[in-house]
């Protein structure tokens, strides 16, 4: 161990060194485990800010194996989230991951997740190369906050709207994205941000795949829930969708959804308790049983914001016989209920149980307004810039230029035309590699 020791101490310095420490600790992984007893003092010996890669690497061995003392884990991991240095994770991205997840499971098995979003929480901050990356982290976090009922957790974190992705430095991966678009999910629609919700999920559905994984097939179950909440229909795919995708869910689509959106369509809240009685089982089975039931909900309130699309003023009694609802009471507290979440604009008068229908009185010229709007255009800027940075990288890159140039239409080159192809691409490439 003391011959470790001296390596991570002497090369923890630039990335040749590090490249050097991370190839000389895979050859020794079977040494360092068979040193187990002696990695906890390991540890303490090494500074986690300065000998980040080696401490990560160590602590990672010790995570891999079996330890008794719980505290003194969670200590020496809390150090290495807390102090540990960006860049020198980045080699050992991977074993960073994993310890991250051995803390997850660690708190999952003590049934307290609400204690483990502060040590993931600063886990993700620590593994980011800056808040616009997505790391395998983030799905981790978002698990347990679920768990745990913290739905504000990862509402934050996404709010930051992070979009970069970074496979070598951060170890992410095709699951770890999909994983981060189904939970994050689920975290909007747990703060009933529907709309927000159906963008991750649409996100999920659009990743390239070469066939159907069973998180996008579950995207798709809550997808199709989800619209009918927000939009009172199913939305389409978008165009950019993968075929084999699009097409392999429509014939594994369960029959319990499509009845579902069928006797939505219906507007009729009879037939769609049919159909939630009839197949309660499978959304049970499918955790989806609570989404059905605020579907349920959302054709309630459709049905009630259709008659003011009529009527000015309604009775109680008329609006309980339209919508299907059972009491006039009933009607009332829905009424009372949607005006409060600024759903509908209306005046209930108690004395002759009538309900006033009103024009929606939202001036647009508040501070509030002005803020919101100003952070919207922050995001869609922020946004934009992120796009155009992508095409310029994109359209500079010598395999698109090679590509292009071999499809005969590289943005200002003519196909067929008489040059030499070869000297041509590598001048094009030397060009476009000056402009970067």
């Amino acid at each position: 161990m003391e011959q470790i020791l001296n390596q991570i101490v002497s090369k923890s310095g630039n990335d040749n060194d590090l490249k050097l420490l991370r190839q000389f600790l895979s050859k020794n992984q079977q040494l360092i485990a068979s040193a187990a007893s002696q990695i906890d003092s390991a540890l303490g010996m090494l500074d986690a800010s300065q000998h980040t890669l080696g401490y990560t690497f160590l602590l990672w061995v010790k995570a891999r194996g079996s330890f008794k003392d719980e505290a003194l884990f969670l200590r020496q991991v809390s150090l290495l989230f807390a102090t540990g240095n960006t860049h020198q994770i980045s080699f050992v991205s991977e074993h960073y991951v994993t310890i991250a997840d051995v803390v997850r499971k660690l708190y999952h098995k003590r049934k307290d997740h609400l204690a483990s979003l502060r040590l993931l929480r600063t886990a993700v901050r620590t593994l980011q190369p800056d808040r616009a990356h997505i790391t395998p982290v983030h799905a981790l976090l978002f698990q347990n906050a679920l768990l745990a009922r913290c739905y504000h957790v990862p509402v934050a974190l996404l709010d930051e709207m992070p979009t970069d992705i970074d496979p070598h430095g951060t170890n992410m991966a095709v699951t770890d994205y999909l994983l981060f678009c189904y939970y994050g999910a689920i975290a909007y629609i747990g703060v009933k941000r529907f709309s927000a919700a159906l963008q991750l999920l649409q996100l999920a559905m659009t990743t390239p795949a070469m066939a159907l994984s069973a998180i996008v097939y579950e995207c798709h179950k809550k997808f199709v829930l989800v619209s009918l909440i927000a939009d009172g229909k199913v939305r389409s795919l978008p165009k950019q969708a993968s075929t084999i995708v699009s097409r392999t869910l429509k014939m594994v689509a369960h029959p319990a959804y499509s009845s579902l959106v069928t006797a939505y369509s219906t507007q009729s809240t009879d037939e769609l308790h049919k159909v939630a009685e009839k197949y309660a089982e499978e959304f049970q089975k499918d955790h989806n049983f609570g989404l059905v039931k605020q579907v349920i909900q959302s054709l309630y309130e459709r049905n009630i914001l259709g008659t003011t699309k009529v009527y000015l003023t309604l009775s109680l009694a008329d609006i309980k016989e339209s919508a299907s609802l059972t009491s006039e009471k009933e009607v009332e507290d829905r009424i009372v209920r949607m005006i409060s979440e600024d759903k509908l604009s209306a005046s209930i008068n108690q004395t002759q149980s009538t309900v006033s229908f009103e024009a929606d009185d939202e001036t647009y010229n508040t501070v509030e307004m002005v803020q919101q709007l100003e952070r919207h255009l922050a995001n869609a800027m922020t946004m934009h810039a992120k796009a155009t940075a992508l095409d310029e990288q994109l359209i500079t890159s010598p395999a698109y230029i090679r590509r292009k140039l071999q499809e005969g239409d590289a943005r200002g080159w003519v196909a067929g035309a008489d040059f030499d192809t070869d000297a041509d691409t590598e001048r094009a490439i030397a060009e476009s590699m000056a402009r970067q």
